[in-house]
């Protein structure tokens, strides 16, 4: 490629681009020869040959499996190439949970006796299968549509209806293609397409769908039919379909509270479509449950009948009586009467769609800050202190004062103890390379009730933080009982230091489930024992990394360890150029939880609200709907910048909901009732005759960008400029005002994403992979990159004669690159995958042409 490449010192026009529609699925045309999107299950071998996707040979079922986490019901649509002999050892699996766990359908072609559509459960033997379609008449190359909602699969050829395969043995699962046992490869894929919503099936007989029916539509009876007995709860029922959809495998709670000491006992008079089951969930709390696995109730239907069905639940010394009136769902009628406190449950959803759950009693912790006492400042003139409160990972508030040595800091600050929390303490000071801030160290939060001390003692220093854990007792609705790990590093041991002239500067990182959580440090040197006692919750993974830090060069890897989560104590190893034991614990234990998350009570909130907004042309319904889809679609409705030049913002907003959803949910709530939100060190905020709010966006506009989007963006980028205004409708004067800084994108790293080490790096000469090499690392580490990059290339993929630094995207990655030899130019290569306009990009580029591509970063670690 010719490049000429001209900078313009001072005044850079970044973002200055046109924006696809945000996309609600997934395609991979395959143009990348890197399978990013893609994970191989099984021994045999896929890749990408020009421009399309096929399996190596081999003697076992591969796999081909999208990381895309699709919902249970859409579409799929592939080109396919296929032998006419042999085609059907090669087609497309959906709802894949493992190798042994999937549905497949295979088209054998041609014209041949035995040419067919084949569907098949848990195997890619098409013998073993179903034949869906015989004669079909249909070439070698075809379109392969698999249209799938509930358990009804309707499949086109070349978008001609072939058939109906219908199964309910596999609820949900990911999506992908797949290749028998057959030895040879004689078939291969191309323009691959999944859609998160069902195909029409207006042209095919439908009977009524299992799809959420509407909320409070199914009702359910009861009666005691013991009234007058006091011994014994008879309580009988039915339940009836009000609404005008279908609802299949759903369940029904009875809440029944018993008296201390004495345990219930259920008998099954008469349940001829349910399962019945009477759960402890407490000391003396109970639940009855009615299970109708299996079931369909259609719209208007009654199971049973008008006659009920029947239970008995008494003690089991039958002598003793039952309270009745202290269960939540007990109705004290002779005839059946419509009972709210009889929850109806879909699968996996712990919210009910019809009635309410009892209220229940959980015990919540409150972290209070008291003081923080300086015994020996960094510096002799005082240290400039920065004192940052994280909640997993991510920095929830921030501290700043001077002390000197004797000074108590009074901090008198509370925080609802939840999740991992720990304190860092930080010495600003001027910046630059010579003079940075030195770390002071880390405390983390102990989840005992009373009164903790911590200490600060890296660079010589000696700080303590006070501070409380205190218990409170909160009513809530709910009653899903959940188990929770908890993972206690007890201690670390060194055998073998890694530095030979002095102790190991050590920084033990600690990620819980994929996400770095927490950093502690340490001095340590042969012999010692660091006694952590450190305390996270987890679901279902962790991991530790150690760190020997070096002031003068790249910080040393002493090792990786994959934690064993099974309840006990066990051990791990840190074996490169060293070697440290590290110890740790993990328990188990229950408790009944909230039936509503984090995000769900933060979205609700906002949805309760009743202060008026502030944006005259956005509507607050439209603004939580958006909102709703981006923090619940992984990879579906991303943040779309549309025709405006602010891929900055797009990129940081898109980090912000990936890293912290409920964050995000509530600076939307504060930007549209107030116009400003507080972030770690400042607030953002606009005036109420700001230019931006009277906006009215063009329809044009919106087809490709949520108000989400627009109003989070324009806010942001309305606040940071000083005199050019923001405007939804595209020409070239306006676009002026989305020129996006590395400045700016370091402090929104800083006050939105809650990162502290922000480090800008460009590249507009030389050093273009070693930069790209850093975002890797950093990324791959949980820590955010932005890549600075020429935007004309990236939107249209043709060869710029002149790139410029017009474009920011968000690096979402590990990259894998290939240095090529060190002699020979554009002999390297490199592969990633980004975030930009609205969608996930797989890049695969040679060495010159990235190297003319890319003009810096900015990093989060």
């Amino acid at each position: 490629m010719n490049r000429f490449f001209v900078f313009l010192e001072g005044l850079v026009l970044f973002g200055i681009v046109t924006s696809s529609a945000a996309q609600s699925g997934f395609s991979d045309g395959f143009s990348s020869r890197a399978l990013m999107a893609w994970d191989i299950e099984g021994s045999r071998e896929w890749s990408v040959e020009d421009g399309k996707v096929k399996p190596k040979t081999g003697n076992e079922d591969g796999f081909l499996i999208g990381s895309y986490p699709c919902s249970d019901n859409g579409t799929i649509e592939v080109d396919v190439n296929a032998d006419l002999w042999n085609g059907h050892n090669g087609g497309v699996v959906f709802r894949y949970n493992s190798p042994s766990f999937f549905y497949y359908i295979a088209v054998k072609p041609g014209n041949q006796w035995d040419d067919g559509l084949y569907f098949c459960v848990n195997t890619t033997d098409i013998n073993k299968g179903q034949i869906i379609a015989r004669n079909l008449n249909v070439s070698n190359q075809f379109r392969l549509k698999i249209e799938i909602t509930g358990q009804t699969f309707n499949i086109f050829i070349n978008n001609i209806f072939r058939g109906t395969a219908s199964d309910n043995s596999i609820p949900y699962g990911l999506i992908g293609l797949a290749h028998s046992t057959y030895w040879e490869s004689i078939i291969d894929f191309d323009n691959f397409s999944w859609t998160d919503q069902p195909g029409s099936f207006s042209s095919i007989p439908a009977e009524n769908p299992f799809t959420q029916p509407e909320a409070g539509s199914i009702e359910v009876y009861t009666k005691d039919e013991a009234i007058t007995e006091s011994n014994i709860l008879k309580p009988r029922w039915y339940i009836k379909n009000n609404g005008t959809k279908s609802i299949k495998n759903f369940k029904v709670y009875y809440y029944i509270t018993a008296t201390p000491g004495y345990d219930l006992m259920l008998d099954d008079y008469y349940t001829p479509d349910c399962n019945v089951s009477l759960d402890r969930i407490t000391d003396i709390k109970y639940r009855l449950t009615l299970d109708y696995s299996g079931k369909t109730l259609n719209p208007g239907q009654i199971t049973p009948d008008l006659s009920g069905s029947v239970v008995g639940i008494y003690y089991s010394d039958f002598s003793i009586p039952i309270d009745k009136s202290l269960s939540f769902s007990y109705d004290s009628t002779p005839s059946f009467t419509l009972n709210p406190n009889a929850p109806v449950m879909m699968p996996d959803s712990p919210v009910p769609i019809s009635g309410t759950t009892p209220p229940v009693t959980i015990k919540t912790t409150t972290l209070r800050l008291t003081k923080l006492h300086c015994s020996s400042s960094e510096d002799l003139t005082g240290d400039e202190c920065i004192l940052d409160v994280y909640r997993d990972g991510s920095v929830i508030k921030t501290f700043n004062r001077d002390m000197e040595d004797g000074n108590d800091w009074s901090l008198n600050e509370e925080f609802p103890l939840k999740g991992n929390m720990q304190i860092t303490l930080t010495d600003e000071d001027a910046g630059g390379p010579f003079d940075q801030n030195d770390f002071l160290g880390t405390v983390v939060i102990s989840n005992e009730i009373g009164s903790h001390e911590g200490k600060f003692n890296q660079d010589g220093t000696d700080y303590t933080l006070y501070y409380e854990v205190i218990e409170n007792t909160e009513v809530v609705p709910g009653t899903r009982v959940e188990t929770i790990k908890t993972l206690t590093i007890n201690s670390l041991k060194c055998h073998d230091q890694e530095d030979y002239t002095f102790s190991d500067d050590l920084l033990l990182r600690v990620s819980i489930d994929k996400k770095y959580v927490s950093g502690l440090t340490k001095k340590m040197q042969d012999g010692d024992l660091w006694q952590i006692g450190a305390s996270y919750q987890m679901d279902s993974s962790a991991s530790l990394q150690l760190f020997e830090i070096d002031a003068l060069d790249d910080d040393d890897t002493l090792g990786t360890v994959i934690l064993d989560i099974s309840e006990g104590t066990h051990s791990g190893e840190f074996t490169h150029h060293s070697h440290y034991t590290v110890n740790y614990t993990v328990s188990e234990s229950q408790r009944i939880v909230p039936s509503k998350t984090d995000l769900e009570m933060a979205i609700e909130n906002f949805e309760n609200s009743t202060k008026p907004g502030l944006w005259p042309h956005i509507d607050k319904n439209m603004l939580i709907d958006d909102i709703k889809r981006k923090v619940t679609n992984d990879t579906a409705d991303l943040p779309s910048q549309a025709s405006t030049p602010m891929c900055g913002l797009a990129a940081i907003m898109y980090s912000l909901i990936k890293q912290n959803p409920v964050k995000f949910v509530e600076i939307c709530q504060r930007i549209y009732e107030d116009l400003s939100f507080p972030a770690r060190t400042k607030t953002f905020s606009i005036t109420a005759d700001q230019d931006v709010l009277q906006e009215a966006l063009p329809q044009i506009f919106l087809d490709s960008c949520d108000i989400s989007d627009w109003m989070f963006m324009a806010f942001l980028r309305d606040e940071a400029n000083v005199m050019i205004d923001v405007r939804a409708n595209y020409n070239w004067f306006t676009q002026a005002y989305g020129i996006t800084t590395p400045w700016e994108m370091k402090e929104w790293t800083y006050e939105l994403l809650g990162f502290n080490n922000i480090d800008i790096d460009l590249s507009m000469v030389y050093g273009e992979m070693d930069i790209l090499n850093e975002a890797s690392n950093i990324v791959e580490n949980n820590g955010v990159a932005f890549l600075l990059v020429d935007g004309d290339y990236f939107k249209r993929g043709a060869d710029p004669t002149l790139s410029l630094p017009t474009h920011w995207v968000a690096l979402t990655s590990k990259a894998t690159i290939d240095w090529g030899k060190w002699y020979s130019w554009d002999s390297g290569n490199v592969k990633f995958q980004i975030f930009t306009w609205a969608r996930l990009m797989d890049i695969d580029l040679s060495e010159g042409e990235f190297e003319d591509l890319f003009f810096g970063s900015v990093t989060g670690k």
